[in-house]
């Protein structure tokens, strides 16, 4: 896939920061996250939209002119919380009554989240003293789990320095790019383990992460990574075939083991590389839409989605409908702002 002239202006002119052409080595240097991906393939033009022109629509919800989404919030202060508690939880002075309530109260005011106090699932978890509740339950339940494992790294980047390799050849490299919440050791295996909310537990809440591409992106990464750094005589550690997932209902549930769960999903060989190559395929798919785009062509629509992302309405519908360009920019100057582009490893440290 060697880039066209018009691809290498356009990565000029358009700066990416999951891909960018490298004058020394003369190729395509991609480095892709399972969210991009997921992305490209849900909807080609919501991608080029959100991801590569970076439009973002206005919320009507804002605090001093900040657009506030609950849904981010939300993911924020729990991933915050969440990640202080593995930090400190083996610590021989850790209250996790202080944690779950003086910390999360200051960190809940901190970031006003009562702002959102009419959405519908702030009001089923229950605001703050809700919110206190969940973390509780959180220790209750998963100390005693914890204490069986060892914690080796909090917050593990990977990507733009190559640690994860996808595809290489004389016109493109591709990188796999990630931020995993934990790696552990349970005393045989060293692993990933990540944490998901749910609304609510419907069946098996396993289920849906057996083909989750991203518990796989973090297997295929541990298993790539561990080779480099364990000795060779630790053979079990050496090979990376499963993540632990810890699963959060956000409706409160009747015991406190009922609303968490901690389920592995373990991968095969065959399965990890079947990951690998189609993470490959859905990048060359999306090179070759950006080549279409600097050339001035349309990318494919998705056209069921447009009534159904992710069980709403498209963000970018009403511009989809509009019947020429210069109504479709009317549409997306009045009612989206330009954001950041989404940059996998740009997270800002907890504190």
């Amino acid at each position: 896939m060697k880039p066209s002239g018009q691809l290498i202006e356009f990565l000029d002119r358009n700066p990416l920061p999951w891909l960018r052409y490298d004058s020394e080595k003369q190729k395509l240097i991609m480095v892709v996250d399972n969210h991009l991906m997921q992305t490209y393939r849900a909807c080609p033009q919501h991608y080029v939209f959100g991801n590569l022109h970076g439009y973002a629509p206005k919320s009507p919800l804002h605090v001093d002119n900040v657009a506030r989404v609950w849904f981010l919030d939300f993911g924020v202060i729990l991933h915050k919380m969440i990640e202080l508690y593995y930090r400190e939880f083996r610590k021989p002075g850790f209250d996790p009554n202080a944690w779950a309530i003086e910390r999360a109260t200051e960190e809940w005011f901190s970031m006003q989240m009562d702002v959102h106090s009419e959405h519908k699932e702030y009001k089923l978890i229950g605001g703050l003293m809700g919110f206190i509740g969940l973390l509780v339950q959180f220790s209750v339940v998963f100390s005693p789990q914890n204490e069986k494992i060892r914690i080796i790294g909090q917050e593990i980047s990977f990507g733009k320095r190559g640690e994860v390799p996808l595809h290489i050849d004389d016109d493109v490299e591709i990188y796999l790019s990630g931020r995993m919440d934990l790696v552990i050791e349970d005393g045989y295996f060293i692993g990933p383990m990540d944490h998901k909310t749910m609304g609510q537990f419907r069946g098996d809440p396993g289920l849906q992460f057996e083909t989750d591409e991203g518990p796989t992106g973090y297997i295929y990464t541990m298993s790539k990574i561990l080779p480099q750094i364990v000795p060779e005589d630790q053979f079990l550690k050496r090979d990376c075939s499963k993540i632990l997932m810890n699963l959060i209902s956000k409706k409160p549930t009747t015991t406190p083991q009922e609303r968490f769960r901690r389920v592995p999903v373990r991968k095969t060989i065959y399965q990890l590389e079947q990951y690998r190559m189609r993470m490959v395929n859905t990048a060359f798919k999306l090179v070759e839409d950006i080549e279409a785009l600097a050339e001035g062509l349309p990318v494919y629509r998705n056209t069921s989605a447009c009534t159904n992302w992710h069980m709403y309405p498209c963000k970018f519908r009403d511009v989809c409908r509009q019947g020429s360009k210069e109504a479709e920019l009317a549409t997306l100057n009045n009612g989206f702002i330009k954001a950041p582009l989404w940059d996998t490893e740009a997270v800002a440290p907890t504190t």
